[in-house]
């Protein structure tokens, strides 16, 4: 810059003349003068900062030195200044602070000089900015979005009391004022995540400084998720999903937030990654077979897809009886239509009314009363001819007494079981062809055998070689052909898995492989020539103890395999102990299972399981 002014001075001295003996200075004999860039810039001011460097002027020449200030508006200049600091003989660094006094932000240019009788030495020019003393909200991006987001706020002197700023989310649907935390701060923006906002639809956004607020004009919209699609369309239980969106959330252990079908909306999924635009989750026990849209929910509201996901099972959730509790129920089906009751709320307390369901019309309906009062009672069905047996209990009335169901209003008597001693409790009957048998239950006395089968054509109850487990309970059983099965059940309140078949033509018992688990109170059925056996529970002691899964059987090769898992209605605990189960052209209707130990702690659904469904899975 010194050389710029010498250059200027010869230049007039050329245009207005100049005598042959005109000397030229030496560049050296002039002092050169830098502006530094300020220090310890804040909105309070400025240190100003000069140099004067040394040079063959020193020790001859009175340097004045200072600086002067340019203050620029956004439109217009504010303030020009000379500020002069001293005098000096030699080179020196020289500073000085200025204070900011502008309402409004503003640029500030400064220009260190120097100067002797004849000259100005200016200095480069050097910039700051300086904000005001009121700050400015200028609106947020995005507009919209959910717990946990990064938003931006723009503004304008924002950075000016970094220890005393606040943002928060004011809610005045429900009054609340809630505090974002602030991830970075600049004077003309401040980043923030967005607080747990819950049920509002809309946010103020408040921004404060030094105990002064300033609302932002725009409302901030604290979105439900929104689903935008999702992959695959169809899926069994097990099966991996993602879903596509925005504003989805974010993994949290919060309880507000889960990922569901909308027919399930208390069974959530299993969550593999859960990001604001992306969510993969497992169908972890959803159960029953739905078209059904997929729900998010998060930090309380709740997003649906447009579209329906196919979950494919072979349950299905019919329509619950009128009648809700049951336990140890007794079931069976005739021309097409399923029966169940006979139920027990406690020993001494018997509901002996039987409801009707009717598959074509998934409806239930008041069937009959029994004539009598009974407990534990038993039923099969042999050429279509339903047979209702009364079970045992001490001092308990009608012992051992059988009908026929005909019409509700006829129930001609049978021959008498003539097990009238033995505690009739986890009864068991077995069907095939145009014989049936019943396993009676607990040997409390040491009676003997507790096999027996009923001659339908005369009236007769036959003996029948013993189960080998004489005080076996609450076993499970289905044929094949012509053999009998019978497995699980407990003795001496002790759960086992022993499994035995019983042939009908040498009258022997075989035992065979275990069942995969030892339990009692379990169900079979057979359905598509397919026998399939389990539930129950392992103890009386925990609803943890109950069994969900069924096992297919293979009797050629002796041999388990895990087929399915009964459903948790979404309003109930598990239920899996001697529940009642119809056959309906191929399909299995299973319900009113009891807990673990508790009479009154039951299940008052059904479900229909089939097993076609078990076929597509393969």
């Amino acid at each position: 810059m010194s050389r710029f002014c010498i250059l200027l001075v010869l230049l007039f001295k050329i245009i207005y003349g100049c005598s042959k003996d005109v000397e030229f200075p030496d560049v050296k004999q002039f002092p050169h003068v830098i502006t530094l860039h300020p220090s310890n810039i804040n909105t309070a001011g400025a240190l100003l900062r000069g140099e004067i460097s040394g040079g063959a002027w020193e020790g001859k020449d009175t340097i004045t030195y200072g600086f002067i200030i340019s203050i620029q508006g956004q439109q217009s200049t504010l303030s020009r200044d000379t500020i002069i600091l001293g005098e000096t003989t030699e080179a020196l660094r020289y500073d000085h602070y200025i204070s900011n006094h502008q309402v409004l932000d503003s640029d500030v240019y400064i220009y260190a000089f120097a100067r002797d009788d004849n000259y100005l030495f200016l200095g480069d020019r050097e910039r700051v900015i300086f904000s005001g003393d009121i700050f400015e909200i200028k609106g947020f991006y995005p507009e919209a979005g959910v717990w946990q987001d990064t938003i931006l706020i723009f503004g304008k002197r924002l950075s000016g009391h970094p220890d005393d700023t606040r943002v928060l989310f004011r809610q005045n649907a429900n009054p609340s004022v809630l505090s974002a935390g602030i991830i970075a701060l600049s004077a003309d923006t401040l980043m923030v995540t967005v607080p747990a906002v819950r049920f509002a639809e809309k946010s103020e956004i408040v921004v404060e400084i030094a105990g002064l607020p300033i609302v932002a004009e725009e409302l901030f919209y604290n979105s439900p998720p929104v689903i935008e699609g999702f992959y695959p369309e169809e899926g069994y239980d097990g099966d991996t999903i993602m879903i596509f969106g925005k504003h989805l959330g974010y993994a949290t252990d919060e309880p507000l937030n889960w990922v569901s079908l909308s027919t399930r909306i208390n069974n959530p999924l299993t969550i593999l990654e859960w990001t604001s635009t992306r969510i993969i989750a497992i169908l972890d026990d959803v159960g029953f077979r739905t078209n059904s849209k997929i729900q998010v929910t998060f930090n309380g509201r709740r997003g649906e897809s447009d579209d329906l996901f196919y979950h494919i099972s072979p349950w299905y959730e019919i329509s619950e009886p009128a009648y809700g509790r049951c336990s140890y129920p007794t079931a069976f089906s005739r021309n097409g239509h399923g029966y169940y009751g006979g139920c027990i709320h406690s020993p001494f307390n018997t509901n002996y009314r039987y409801y009707r369901y009717i598959p074509a019309t998934d409806s239930w309906s008041q069937a009959f009363d029994l004539p009598f009062n009974s407990i534990y009672v038993n039923s099969f069905v042999v050429e279509n001819r339903p047979f209702i047996v009364a079970g045992h209990y001490p001092n308990f009335p009608n012992s051992g007494k059988v009908v026929e169901y005909v019409t509700p209003n006829q129930f001609p008597e049978k021959d008498t079981f003539p097990y009238e001693n033995l505690k009739y409790f986890g009864r068991l009957s077995l069907e095939t062809g145009d014989r049936a048998f019943l396993l009676a239950g607990t040997d409390e006395w040491g009676i003997g055998t507790n096999f027996f089968e009923y001659d339908v054509h005369n009236d007769a109850w036959i003996e029948m070689p013993p189960h080998p487990i004489s005080d076996l309970t609450e076993a499970f059983g289905f044929n094949l052909g012509d053999q009998l099965y019978v497995g699980t059940g407990k003795t001496q309140d002790n759960p086992i898995n022993d499994f035995f078949s019983f042939d009908l033509n040498s009258n022997t018992w075989i035992q065979l492989n275990p069942f995969p688990k030892a339990v009692y109170g379990g169900s079979a059925f057979v359905v598509n020539g397919q026998a399939y056996a389990g539930l129950g529970t392992e103890s009386n002691l925990s609803h943890n103890d109950l069994n969900r899964y069924l096992y297919a059987y293979d009797p050629h090769n002796d041999s388990w395999e895990k087929a399915a898992r009964l459903p948790v209605r979404y309003y109930k605990r598990p239920r899996t102990r001697n529940c009642a189960v119809f056959v309906i052209d191929d399909r299995a209707y299973i319900g009113h299972c009891m807990s673990h130990h508790n009479l009154v702690d039951h299940n008052g659904g059904f479900a229909q399981f089939d097993s076609e469904f078990l076929q597509i899975r393969q």
